[in-house]
């Protein structure tokens, strides 16, 4: 996303400020936290003159879009099912007790 703001010459204050904040937040939480791509499309579209709450739809539009890719692959090749019969085989359901031997139990 940077290479391509900068071919197209619209690298501007919010990926520059964006930048900076990968740059300095370790020194100052003491851990690195990784920019995602989420930060990088909004302040790329916030240099390109977007309005902020335009730029919750794009972020909107993106999770949309990842969220179709998920459920295209689940149609393909099924892991859902799988993975409920797992857990429900590798889990015991212990019902809840009728409150009086879990007040003595608690005491």
């Amino acid at each position: 996303m940077l290479r391509i703001a900068d071919e197209a010459g619209t690298r501007g204050p919010h990926l520059r400020l964006f930048e900076a904040v990968g740059r300095v937040h370790p020194a100052i939480l003491g851990r690195t936290l990784p920019l995602n791509g989420a930060g990088v499309c909004g302040a790329a579209l916030a240099d390109l003159g977007f309005e902020p709450d335009m730029l919750r739809g794009f972020a909107l539009l993106a999770r949309a879009a990842g969220l179709l890719g998920h459920l295209a692959e689940e149609m393909r090749r099924p892991a859902g099912p799988g993975i409920y019969h797992e857990a429900d085989r590798a889990v015991r359901y212990e019902p809840p007790g009728d409150g009086a031997a879990d007040a003595t139990a608690a005491d």
